[in-house]
């Protein structure tokens, strides 16, 4: 059974959300995604001035904070609706006996009966 590890254990979920609430990840309150199998991403670059249209969360941006957020992303920050760069289609059923990269499997062996 899951439980929250305090003396004594709680079982309950919702009191063990109430002792350890979750408030989020910053990357998936920004929208990105729920994995963490993401190495880069694509960059925006940040308007010169703070946007006042809310797309950076209600709050509002004081003006020495929105250039402190710039000198900290000069290069821009992820713009999690483009598809990310490093993201590649599985291939099922690989063996990586020659090394990284993989090398599919040969045909399933043929099932026999026994006497």
């Amino acid at each position: 059974m899951d439980q929250c590890w305090t003396a004594p254990p709680i079982t309950d979920p919702a009191a063990c959300a109430a002792a350890y609430p979750y408030f989020g990840a910053p990357r998936i309150a920004a929208g990105g995604p729920t994995t963490h199998d993401n190495v880069r991403c694509e960059l925006a670059p940040l308007p010169d001035t703070a946007p006042t249209d809310g797309s950076y969360g209600s709050a509002p941006f004081a003006l020495d904070q929105w250039e402190r957020l710039k000198a900290t992303f000069p290069d821009g920050v992820c713009d999690w609706s483009k598809p990310l760069p490093d993201r590649q289609p599985s291939i099922p059923w690989l063996t990586f006996k020659a090394g990284p990269g993989g090398q599919p499997l040969s045909d399933p062996p043929v099932s026999v009966s026994v006497p």
